[in-house]
């Protein structure tokens, strides 16, 4: 649904299936880690924390209060914060975390870390490259990603 010139185009989908995952190792144990883009910073669940990290990085409590709100609208709790190491296609990375009490993914991926390491998503390959290409892992997401982009007809180039 669309109309004249000057007006917001919209994006419609399925949010669900345009969510895109990598597998990595944060401490010794598996992960599977959301890339969102939506994210301005990087988040690991409580739970995740407690049971493989927290014998091996100290959380910064300082960070207790920090203002977070899920894509949802809902406030997140944090319970501090936390440097980690993991690694994803066999390089190892660090970056700060927000470690968040009962969040629905183990680690979530933000702006953060991709603009620093110079991310690049190509959801039609299903790849993640890191280090402009250096780095390269394949993602996944949940099946096939229906959506649709509506632009105006003859959009303005500036």
């Amino acid at each position: 649904m669309h109309s004249g010139p000057g007006r917001v185009w919209r994006i419609t989908g399925s949010p669900g299936r345009l969510h895109a995952h990598i597998a990595g190792t944060m401490g010794r144990a598996h992960v599977r880690m959301l890339c969102d883009t939506g994210a301005f910073c990087n988040c690991i669940s409580g739970a995740f924390y407690n049971k493989h990290l927290a014998s091996v990085a100290s959380l910064d409590k300082t960070h207790h209060q920090q203002n977070l709100v899920a894509a949802s609208g809902a406030s997140l709790s944090t319970i501090g914060k936390v440097n980690a190491n993991f690694k994803i296609g066999g390089s190892t990375f660090s970056a700060d975390f927000f470690v968040v009490d009962h969040l629905t993914h183990d680690v979530i991926l933000g702006v953060e870390f991709f603009e620093r390491t110079d991310t690049l998503l190509d959801y039609k390959l299903k790849r993640l490259s890191l280090h402009s290409g250096a780095i390269n892992t394949s993602f996944y997401g949940h099946g096939p990603h229906p959506y649709s982009v509506y632009l105006p007809e003859n959009p303005d180039p500036s």
